[in-house]
C-alpha cells in the first residue's frame, strides 16, 4: 500500500480557451497540527536562484528550492505554488502514519516510478522515459511527458530520513519549470558540497559547445585554426606565424549546387568574402581542411539557413562538399569534430527534425584517417582522455536574431556504439558559451555562462549531475542591489580557477570562498566577448579570442594564463 501526502499528478486535461490545462486530481491529506511547522520560512541558506526566482524552503519536508518568483501561494495548499496554465507542488510519498499492513515492506523507489509512469490516466502520456537521478546523492526518478498537450512531469527523490513517515519527495510542474528548479533541490537537513570543500582538480580537455571559431586540435595545443574573410587561417607553432587556406573556390562550387553559399541579409547574394561558421586543418595532413558555410536553398527567402560542409585536398585550389551519408541531405551538415588523426563529419538525418533522447537515431557519422580520401560510417568516437561524454552535434542557428539552436550534452558507457541523454544539464543556446571539461581527478564538469546556474559536476562519467553552488559574482554595473545572478563567460583556466566576465573579470581559485578582481590590461571591451567570435577560449596555457573576425585583418589573440592575476579580493559577507 502506498498512502501520499499530497495529490498523486494525475493529470486530467481540460480544453479551456483553446488550450491545453493540466489539473491535478486532489485527494484526502493529513493536516500539519497547529503546533507543527511552519511550511514556507526563510531559508537558512539560501540557494542560488534563476534571475526572477525565487528561494522556497519547506519545512515540513525539510527541503528548499527555487520557484518563479510571480507564482502565487495557493491559498488551499501551502506546497502548491500556480500560475497560468501551471502549478509547482511540493508533497511525499511512501507509507505514510500510522499502522502499516502486516508483513508489507515500504514501497521502492523502482515501484513508485513505475506506478506514476503506468497511471491509468496516462498523465504523461503512453510509455513516458523514467530517468534515474541523483539529488544531493540521494536517489530518484524522473517522469517526463512525452508529447507537448500533456507537458508535465514529476520528480521522486528519497528524503534523506522520512518527512511524517513517508520516505520520498515529490515534486510535480510542467517540463520546462522542473528543468530549471531540480538543479535548485536541496534537503535542509544535510550539508551541501560547495567549490571550496572539492578536491583540487584542474582540465585535461575542454570542449566548448556550438561551431568554436576558434578551433584547437585537442592533440595539439600548439595548432588552431579560425575562419577569416576568404579563408581559414591556421598556425602550427601556438600563434607565432599563421598561414591562409582560401575558400573562396568554395562558393564558386556551391554554386553548382542547390544550396549555394551567401551573405546573411534580406536578399542573400554569393559571398565574395565568404567568412565559414567552422575551419579545421586535418591534423595529419596540412594541405587538407575543412569547413561549414551557412548556406540558402536556391529560390527561398530566409530565414531559415542551413549549413553545409566542405573540403579541399590541394591547400584551397579546389573545394568539393563532403559526401553526404544515405540518410542524410548535404544541408543537414551538424559540424566537425577532431579526435587524434581521426576526422568526423556529423550529419543530422533528413527525416528526423525534432528532439528526442535517443541521439543514435538523431544523426549519422561520417570519418576519415586518410585527409578525406575516403570516408567511412561509424560511431561517434569517444574524447581521447577522460569518461566518453561530449557535445550533441550543432543546429545552425541566427546568434545575432536569436534564433535559438539546441545543444546538449551526451554520455556512453559502451564506447561510443551507443549514447544517452542525461536529465541534466540541460539544453544549451549553443551561442553563448558552455564548456564540457573533463579534470585531473576522472570528474566532469558543465560550465555553462550563458545561464544562471552554478557548475554541474558528475562523477559517473556524464550519467547523473549535482549543482556546485558557487560564491556570488561582484553584480555588473546597473544590477546593484538586485538579486541578479549568474556566471557570464564561465571557464576554467589549466590551474583549475574559474574564471568569470560581467563588466570586468572575475577569478575564483580552488578552494576558493570569494571571488577576486582579474587585471588584463590587454583584454578588448568585455562587451566584445558576448558575440560568437568574440567569446574567449582556453587554448593551451593562454586566453585566446579573435579581433576583428569579419575584417580581413582578423587575428587570434592570446593572453598568457600567467599574466591573469588578482586585482584586490571581494570580502565575502
Amino acid at each position: 500500500m502506498t498512502r501520499s501526502l499530497g495529490p498523486v499528478l494525475l493529470a486530467v486535461l481540460t480544453v479551456a480557451c483553446a488550450s491545453q490545462v493540466a489539473k491535478p486530481v486532489q485527494s484526502p491529506r493529513p493536516t500539519p497540527t497547529a503546533t507543527g511547522p511552519v511550511a514556507e520560512r526563510t531559508c537558512p541558506r539560501q540557494p542560488q536562484t534563476p534571475f526572477d526566482w525565487v528561494a522556497w524552503c519547506d519545512e515540513t519536508f525539510q527541503v528548499q528550492l527555487a520557484r518563479p518568483a510571480s507564482w502565487s501561494l495557493d491559498p488551499s495548499d501551502p506546497h502548491r505554488f500556480i500560475t497560468a496554465g501551471t502549478f509547482l507542488l511540493v508533497s511525499a510519498r511512501g507509507s505514510g502514519p500510522g499502522p502499516q499492513p502486516s508483513g508489507l515492506k515500504p514501497p521502492t523507489l523502482t515501484f513508485l516510478c513505475s506506478l506514476a509512469a503506468n497511471h491509468v490516466l496516462k498523465p504523461f502520456g503512453t510509455n513516458p522515459p523514467i530517468q534515474m537521478l541523483l539529488i544531493q546523492g540521494h536517489e530518484g526518478c524522473l517522469i517526463m511527458a512525452v508529447d507537448q498537450q500533456r507537458n508535465m512531469a514529476e520528480l521522486v527523490v528519497r528524503f534523506p530520513t522520512p518527512r511524517l513517515s513517508y520516505e520520498f519527495l515529490t515534486v510535480d510542474t510542467d517540463v520546462l519549470t522542473m528543468r530549471q528548479v531540480i538543479p535548485t533541490i536541496r534537503f535542509t537537513d544535510e550539508s551541501w558540497l560547495t567549490w571550496a570543500q572539492l578536491d583540487r582538480m584542474h582540465p585535461v580537455l575542454q570542449q566548448s559547445d556550438g561551431l568554436a571559431p576558434l578551433a584547437p586540435d585537442p592533440g595539439a595545443p600548439d595548432r588552431l585554426s579560425f575562419c577569416a574573410p576568404g579563408a581559414i587561417r591556421s598556425s602550427t607553432d601556438g600563434g607565432v606565424s599563421w598561414s591562409d587556406v582560401s575558400v573562396q573556390a568554395a562558393v564558386a562550387a556551391s554554386l553548382a549546387t542547390d544550396y549555394p553559399i551567401v551573405a546573411l541579409g534580406p536578399n542573400p547574394q554569393p559571398f565574395s568574402s565568404p567568412v565559414c561558421d567552422q575551419g579545421i586543418v586535418d591534423p595529419g595532413h596540412q594541405s587538407v581542411a575543412y569547413a561549414s558555410f551557412d548556406v540558402v536553398r536556391r529560390g527561398q527567402v530566409p530565414p531559415p539557413f542551413s549549413r553545409t560542409a566542405y573540403q579541399t585536398l590541394d591547400g584551397g585550389r579546389h573545394w568539393q562538399t563532403v559526401p553526404v551519408p544515405a540518410g542524410s541531405t548535404m544541408a543537414d551538415f551538424g559540424g566537425f569534430a577532431v579526435v587524434g588523426p581521426t576526422v568526423e563529419a556529423i550529419f543530422y538525418r533528413s527525416d528526423i527534425r525534432a528532439f528526442t533522447l535517443s541521439p543514435t537515431q538523431i544523426w549519422i557519422v561520417e570519418k576519415t584517417t586518410d585527409g578525406g580520401l575516403h570516408w567511412t560510417t561509424g560511431n561517434q568516437t569517444c574524447p581521447s582522455v577522460g569518461p566518453c561524454a561530449t557535445w550533441s552535434p550543432a543546429r545552425w542557428a541566427n546568434c545575432a536574431g536569436g534564433v535559438i539552436a539546441a545543444q546538449w550534452v551526451q554520455y556512453s558507457q559502451n564506447h561510443g556504439a551507443t549514447w544517452a541523454i542525461p536529465l541534466l544539464p540541460d539544453v544549451v543556446h549553443h551561442c553563448l558559451p558552455a564548456h564540457l571539461v573533463t579534470t585531473s581527478t576522472g570528474r566532469l564538469l558543465f560550465l555553462d555562462g550563458s545561464r544562471q546556474a552554478s557548475p554541474l559536476i558528475s562523477d559517473d562519467g556524464g550519467q547523473t549531475w549535482e549543482l556546485i553552488p558557487l560564491p556570488e559574482l561582484q553584480p555588473p554595473s546597473g544590477f546593484e542591489g538586485t538579486n541578479y545572478y549568474g556566471y557570464p563567460g564561465l571557464m576554467m583556466l589549466p590551474n583549475g580557477s574559474l574564471l568569470a566576465f560581467t563588466d570586468h573579470p572575475q577569478l575564483l581559485e580552488p578552494g576558493g570562498k570569494s571571488w577576486c578582481a582579474v587585471r588584463i590590461p590587454e583584454l578588448p571591451p568585455i562587451g566584445d566577448f558576448y558575440g560568437q567570435s568574440g567569446n574567449p577560449y582556453i587554448v593551451g596555457d593562454g586566453l585566446w579570442w579573435i579581433d576583428h573576425q569579419y575584417e580581413v585583418t582578423a587575428v587570434a589573440r592570446p593572453i598568457p594564463i600567467s599574466d591573469l592575476s588578482c586585482q584586490m579580493r571581494r570580502t565575502q559577507t
